[in-house]
């Protein structure tokens, strides 16, 4: 039964992006492309985005640029940000997290004994 229920899935997905084409969305990264963010590039390589009906624009962080903002603003669809977000959200902007995909803060404090 599982097994119809995903070919049903993947068919309706396919019907629906041959008649409407691909959602155009963008991602705009909190830094440089690099490895940190390599999960992305690979989905979009293997084709998992197309799969589901998305066309993905990933977008280098450039000096200047609030990520917040951007996504507010309707420049960028998502953003990676910090935890930053927590104090656009203290100041009643109306932004939500939906993912975390580290399992702890990247950040470390490093000293010589």
């Amino acid at each position: 039964m599982t097994k119809i229920l995903k070919i049903i899935f993947i068919l309706t997905i396919s019907i629906n992006n041959l008649l409407f084409g691909l959602e155009k969305v963008s991602l705009q990264l909190e830094w440089k492309h690099q490895f940190e963010f390599a999960g992305f590039y690979a989905a979009i390589e293997k084709g998992y985005y197309e799969d589901i009906g998305i066309e993905l624009e990933i977008k280098e962080f450039h000096d200047g640029i609030n990520i917040s903002q951007d996504v507010l603003n309707g420049k960028s669809t998502f953003g990676i940000s910090s935890s930053a977000l927590i104090l656009e959200k203290l100041n009643n902007k109306p932004v939500v997290l939906i993912a975390s995909y580290f399992k702890q803060n990247a950040l470390a404090l490093v000293t010589k004994p």
